[in-house]
C-alpha cells in the first residue's frame, strides 16, 4: 500500500488503494534505464518496449509512479506548451511558433489515441470547454493580444473570445464574472494518477521492469554506458534516459545542467463535494470544466466528476526550490482565501485535500527534449511548464527514436535535439529571479488596486482586496 503523507493529491485519493512494485534490490544489466516514473518516463518505456521488443528497459522511480508533477497536476490535456504564444513568437518566430502548436496539437491528439485505444480507465473527459478570464481591465489588452496569436498560430474554431457581458451570463462571482475571457474548446479532463497507473501496467504489460520506491544516489559514466545507483541495487545500462522534470536539479552529480531549467512551487486544494444546490448559488456555468486566469501568481480551477472545485496556483521561488516546502501551509492559507474570493458562496465549504509539488520551467520557454552527452548516449525531457500530461505520450515516441537512432516523425521537430537556451549562471540566476517576481507581482497589484477604484460593486472591491493578500 502506499505510505501515509500529507502531500498527496485528491487524485491519488479517487484512484483508490495501490500496490507499487518491490524496489530495486540487486545489480542488473539492461540496453536503457528510465529514470522517472511520471508520464514521460512511462510513455517512453513503454514506446522502446512497442517499437522493439527485444530491448530491456529498466525504470526507476524514487517513490511511486505519479508522485511527481504528473500525478499533482489538475488533470488537463491541452494543445498548449511553454508559456503563451505571444513571448514565444518573440523570441522564435511566427513559423517556429506554428509548428510547436501543430507538436502540441498532434501530442493532444495522440493521447486521446492511447487512451483509447488501450482502454484506460482514467475518467477521461474529451474536448471540455475551459477559459482564461481577465479579472481586471488592465488584463484585458493583453489576453486580446494572445488570443490574437493564438489566432494566427493555427487554434482557429478551438478558441473564441468571451466578452464581458457573455462572461456575466456564466458565471455569477465577483472575478470569474470578469472583463473578458478566452474560451478553449479543445482541451480534455483526466483523472492523471489514474492514467499514470494505467500507463504503468501498459509497461509492465510490454516487458519494462519497473522499480518504485528505487531513488536514484548516483549516476556516472560507465564505459560505453552509464551506472545508476540506488540504496539497494544499481542498473547498468547502455543508454539512460533521463524525466525528471522540474525534479532534475536533485539529480546526483549534476548530470542534468542545473541551469537546463528552474522549478517553481504550485499548490493546490480541493474542497468537499458540493450539494446540487451549492453549485447553483456558485453559479459556474456546467458547460465549462475548467477556469483560469492571468494574474501572477496565476490562478487555475477545475470542477471534478464528484462535485469539487480544485483551486491552485503557481508562484516562483526566488532560491533554490525545496522539497520540504511543497506541503507550505502558508501557501494553503493563501489559496483558501483566493478561493473565497472567487467563489463567496463557498465560504463555508469544507477543504478536504491539499497538496504541492514542482513545475519545471525554461529559460527558452520551451520543453529541453534531446542529448545531454558528446556521444548521445543520455536523454533528458526537461521544462514541461505543467502542460506535460499531453506531450508527455507524444515524448515518448521521441524518446523512443532519439534512444534507437531513428529518426523521423515528432523527432524531426526542431526543437528537438537542439541545443537550449539555459538559465544564467548564478547568482545571476538569482537576481534575475528576484527582479521578475518583484515585477510581475509589482504589475498585478497595481492592476488589482485600479480595479478596486474604479469597481461600483463592493463585493467585488472585497474580492480584489483578497486577491492582494
Amino acid at each position: 500500500m502506499i505510505a501515509p503523507t500529507p502531500n498527496l493529491s485528491l487524485w491519488h485519493h479517487a484512484a483508490g488503494d495501490y500496490v507499487p512494485s518491490p524496489p530495486l534490490c540487486d545489480e542488473l544489466k539492461v540496453d536503457v534505464a528510465v529514470v522517472g516514473a511520471g508520464i514521460n518516463g512511462l510513455s517512453s518505456a513503454w514506446h522502446l518496449k512497442r517499437d522493439d521488443p527485444s530491448v530491456t528497459v529498466a525504470l526507476l522511480e524514487q517513490g511511486t509512479v505519479g508522485d511527481g508533477a504528473s500525478g499533482r497536476n489538475n488533470g488537463i490535456l491541452t494543445a498548449h506548451l511553454g508559456l503563451t504564444a505571444g513571448p514565444v513568437k518573440a523570441i522564435f518566430g511566427l513559423q517556429r511558433l506554428r509548428e510547436l502548436i501543430e507538436y502540441a496539437s498532434e501530442a493532444l491528439a495522440y493521447s486521446r489515441t492511447i487512451i483509447r485505444e488501450q482502454q484506460f480507465e482514467c475518467d477521461h473527459e474529451a474536448r471540455v470547454r475551459g477559459l482564461t478570464i481577465a479579472t481586471a481591465e488592465a488584463f484585458v489588452r493583453p489576453l486580446e493580444k494572445e488570443y490574437r496569436f493564438q489566432q494566427a498560430c493555427g487554434f482557429g474554431d478551438d478558441i473564441g473570445w468571451v466578452s464581458r457581458s457573455e462572461l456575466a451570463a456564466l458565471f455569477e462571482g465577483p472575478l470569474l464574472a470578469g472583463e473578458g475571457a478566452i474560451v478553449d474548446g479543445n482541451s480534455d479532463v483526466v483523472n492523471p494518477v489514474k492514467l499514470v497507473r494505467e500507463f504503468k501496467q501498459l509497461a509492465v504489460g510490454a516487458g519494462v521492469a519497473v522499480f518504485e520506491r528505487s531513488p536514484v544516489i548516483d549516476i556516472r559514466r560507465c564505459g560505453a554506458g552509464y551506472r545508476a545507483s540506488t540504496p539497494g541495487g544499481a542498473v547498468l545500462a547502455e543508454k539512460l534516459v533521463l524525466t525528471t522534470n522540474a525534479y532534475s536539479h536533485a539529480l546526483p552529480g549534476g548530470v542534468i545542467d542545473p541551469a537546463d531549467q528552474w522549478p517553481i512551487y504550485a499548490h493546490q486544494i480541493a474542497t468537499e463535494p458540493l450539494s446540487d444546490a451549492a453549485w447553483a448559488e456558485v453559479g459556474w456555468s456546467p458547460d465549462y470544466h475548467r477556469v483560469g486566469d492571468t494574474l501572477m501568481p496565476w490562478h487555475w480551477a477545475r470542477r471534478t466528476p464528484d462535485g469539487r472545485v480544485t483551486f491552485g496556483g503557481a508562484r516562483l521561488p526566488v532560491a533554490r526550490a525545496s522539497a520540504d516546502r511543497e506541503y507550505d501551509q502558508s501557501a494553503f492559507a493563501r489559496l483558501t482565501r483566493h478561493l473565497r474570493a472567487f467563489f463567496p458562496t463557498l465560504a463555508d465549504a469544507r477543504v478536504t485535500h491539499r497538496w504541492g509539488g514542482l513545475l519545471s520551467t525554461t529559460f527558452d520557454l520551451l520543453p529541453h527534449i534531446g542529448f545531454i552527452d558528446a556521444d548521445r548516449r543520455a536523454v533528458r525531457v526537461t521544462g514541461c511548464w505543467g502542460h506535460g500530461m499531453a506531450l508527455g505520450h507524444l515524448n515518448g515516441d521521441v524518446v523512443s527514436r532519439l534512444v534507437r537512432e531513428e529518426g523521423g516523425g515528432p523527432a524531426e521537430a526542431w526543437f528537438v535535439r537542439r541545443t537550449p537556451r539555459k538559465w544564467p549562471a548564478a547568482p545571476f540566476r538569482f537576481a534575475g529571479m528576484v527582479g521578475v517576481n518583484g515585477g510581475l507581482r509589482a504589475t498585478g497589484t497595481l492592476a488589482l488596486r485600479q480595479a478596486m477604484r474604479t469597481t461600483g460593486s463592493e463585493s467585488r472591491r472585497r474580492a480584489l482586496a483578497q486577491l492582494l493578500t
